[in-house]
């Protein structure tokens, strides 16, 4: 039997949702577990005594043999610093691990699919994460010859990687310059459109002043890309997101709404390690379409009012 990966559960303050998903974790009974917390923001009132009591309910609730080891800040470090410090010290501890947020529900498969492959790819350089996240695993068609595919459009809710990968990681894009120089996503996407919209994206993110304040899982993907990475997408959706009240909800949205399939198990492996092009490009026209039409909506918008002010 191979030993089982540890896991990372990343908490704030929804106790709710942080013991929905220790409960699908208990399923995985993990001989390491890492509970990890960010400090209460300052300004919001009543919130310690909420994330103090977040933190006692999660440590209670662990009810099986294992080692258990803590991260429980006192100062708020934000939803970009704040995982992306609890993944990198998983990673002083361990070589491989699987992460939660505590907005991520995971089918119990999701473990076993996740520790497998970890210790399938371990020394592969090119693969870089394990999503248990499918959002198109209705198009069948994708997963005809195989059980799961290889994409650079992997995501990063309910996932694993390696620490080789993870100490790559540079939560400010200092890479960014060199690889937009050089073509950037023009380079690695199979759609012109696909990688003048990531380029887009990306360079505005890069420019943003509070790149490390509010995102992480953005830097990571960008770094993926950069070192010419892939990142592992199931044939079933093994993830269901519950996490309608964070920071950054807005409304419900198409990708939350997806529910995750029990039975899953890798039966077909691929033949060989390479990107699912007609994958890649349907994720891209299908969950991102809309977001260019928005952009080249606000771009025509701006050159409109340009004109009408001369």
């Amino acid at each position: 039997m191979e030993a089982k990966s540890p896991v990372l559960l990343i908490t704030f303050n929804r106790p709710n949702l942080a013991l929905r998903v220790l409960d699908s974790i208990r399923s995985y009974k993990p001989d390491r577990i890492y509970i990890a917390s960010d400090g209460p923001r300052t300004n919001v009132e009543g919130e310690r005594e909420i994330v103090l009591k977040t933190r006692e309910l999660v440590l209670n609730s662990i009810d099986w043999d294992c080692q258990i080891k803590t991260l429980f800040r006192d100062e708020n470090k934000g939803c970009g610093s704040g995982p992306a410090s609890a993944i990198s010290w998983l990673f002083t501890h361990e070589e491989q691990g699987i992460i939660l947020e505590d907005d991520c529900i995971p089918q119990p498969e999701f473990f076993d699919y996740c520790n497998s492959l970890l210790n399938k790819y371990k020394g592969d350089q090119r693969v870089w994460l394990i999503s248990g996240r499918s959002p198109h695993s209705s198009k069948t068609k994708f997963f005809r010859n195989s059980d799961y595919i290889f994409s650079t459009h992997a995501e990063t809710w309910g996932w694993a990687t390696w620490k080789r990968c993870w100490e790559k990681y540079d939560i400010t894009m200092s890479l960014w310059p060199g690889f937009y120089q050089q073509g950037g996503f023009r380079n690695i996407q199979f759609s012109r459109l696909a990688g003048m919209y990531f380029n887009f994206a990306y360079k505005n993110l890069y420019r943003s002043e509070d790149l490390s304040s509010h995102v992480w899982d953005y830097q990571f993907t960008f770094n993926i890309n950069a070192h010419g990475g892939l990142g592992i997408v199931p044939a079933k959706n093994l993830i269901e997101n519950i996490g309608y009240e964070g920071t950054h909800f807005s409304g419900i949205t198409k990708a939350q709404k997806l529910k995750s399939v029990d039975g899953f198990q890798i039966i077909k492996e691929p033949h060989v390690v390479m990107v699912n092009r007609s994958y890649d490009v349907y994720s891209f026209y299908n969950m991102l379409y809309s977001k260019v039409i928005n952009v080249a909506t606000r771009q025509v918008r701006k050159i409109f009012g340009r004109s009408k002010l001369n």
